[in-house]
C-alpha cells in the first residue's frame, strides 16, 4: 500500500513550537506529527469508549424476594422494642462497620 501525503500549514509559532518538540525528541517534524496525531487519536478513542461505557444503563438487578418481609420484621421489632433499645441496636451496628437504615 503506498503511503498518502497530506499537505497542510502551520502558524509560524506552531510551526516552531512543534519544530522544536520534533528536535527534542530527535525526529523530523513530519514523523513527530504524526506520531503525536496518531497517539492522541488512540487516547480519544479509548476516552469516548470509557464515556460510552459509562452513560450505559446500569444493569437492572432482581429484587430480593425477602426484602419486603425483612423490612417489615425490623420495623415490628423497633416499635416493639423502643427508640432507646433501637437506638442502642443501630450503634452497635454502626460500630460494628455496618451499614444501617432508619
Amino acid at each position: 500500500m503506498k503511503p498518502e501525503h497530506v499537505h497542510f500549514r502551520l502558524s509560524h509559532e506552531a510551526w516552531v513550537r512543534y519544530s522544536s518538540q520534533a528536535q527534542a525528541h530527535e525526529m523530523a517534524l513530519g514523523s513527530y506529527l504524526r506520531l503525536r496525531l496518531e497517539q492522541q487519536d488512540e487516547f480519544l478513542a479509548g476516552e469516548l469508549a470509557k464515556l460510552k461505557l459509562a452513560a450505559q444503563p446500569a444493569p437492572t438487578t432482581k429484587p430480593d424476594p425477602l426484602a419486603g418481609s425483612i423490612l417489615e420484621i425490623l420495623m415490628l421489632l423497633r416499635g416493639i422494642v423502643g427508640p432507646e433499645k433501637s437506638r442502642m441496636a443501630r450503634k452497635e451496628a454502626e460500630r460494628r462497620g455496618l451499614i444501617v437504615v432508619e
